[in-house]
């Protein structure tokens, strides 16, 4: 039995290096999402939109990227500090050790 609840605590304390591990690859997918927006917003001019013709749907989708950015931006921050984001994307989402989940370094 005591091997049992070993391998329970194993499996979960990897479950729980995992989840870091994809909090960490979502900011920073849910990051590359927010810079093409940005491009995509930096491509729009404002006096060629066209707000005569009923047809145009561009201000209506404008204003919905606009909405959305803030709960992206509020979403990216949250993830940023609850997975411990340094900025090195490759380390962040790393596989790591076991042992550096659950201990401090020395």
């Amino acid at each position: 039995m005591e091997d049992y609840k070993q391998l329970y605590e194993a499996a979960q304390a990897k479950l729980d290096s995992l989840n870091l591990q994809g909090k960490a690859k979502l900011y920073y997918s849910l990051n590359r999402n927010m810079a093409e927006l940005s491009d995509m917003l930096d491509n729009i001019k404002m006096k060629d939109i066209n707000l005569d013709d009923p047809k145009d749907k561009t201000m209506e989708r404008l204003k919905m990227i606009w909405a959305s950015v803030k709960p992206l931006v509020e979403t990216i921050s949250i993830l940023g500090a609850s997975s411990g984001i340094t900025g090195n994307e490759k380390d962040d989402t790393a596989n790591k050790p076991f042992v550096e989940t659950i201990a401090d370094k020395r």
